[in-house]
């Protein structure tokens, strides 16, 4: 891709890269490096100047199994529909964003980081993100 100067890097990581929640102590640690990660390589290319392009995509839960039984507490924050999340993220690949949060509302986190700690706590608690895996089976074989 360096040597063509064309390409777009793509890293599916996860809302939980954002903000961490219980019982995803492990998960949400990787995909914090995965943000820093393609933050990291973002800055890397522009400093070299090239063309090739790099996408962060992070997800809340997504319906596709891998997390059955999660359930959110949230009308704000629904589990994604696995077939609408894929098209965003295909056209997200096709377009020259940076970042693609799912759904809209992950983007609040932004700003929500900002405040100070307890408030952020407060919110997160609010939003039931702590409940989330409570209900968690995982996929069925």
């Amino acid at each position: 891709m360096l040597e063509r100067d064309s390409g777009r890097l793509v890293t599916i990581a996860s809302a939980a890269g954002l903000a961490g929640s219980s019982r995803l102590t492990d998960y949400a640690g990787s995909k914090h490096a995965a943000v820093g990660f393609m933050e990291s390589l973002r800055a890397e290319l522009r400093d070299a100047g090239s063309s090739v392009s790099a996408l962060t995509v992070n997800p809340f839960y997504i319906n596709t199994g891998m997390f059955d039984g999660v359930k959110s507490g949230s009308p704000l924050l629904p589990i994604q529909n696995q077939d609408e999340a894929t098209t965003k993220i295909l056209n997200a690949v096709e377009s020259t964003k940076r970042e693609l949060l799912l759904p809209g509302m992950v983007y609040s986190v932004r700003v929500f980081r900002l405040l100070p700690r307890a408030l952020f706590d407060w919110i997160a608690d609010a939003f039931a993100i702590n409940k989330a895996m409570k209900t968690f089976r995982g996929r069925r074989t």
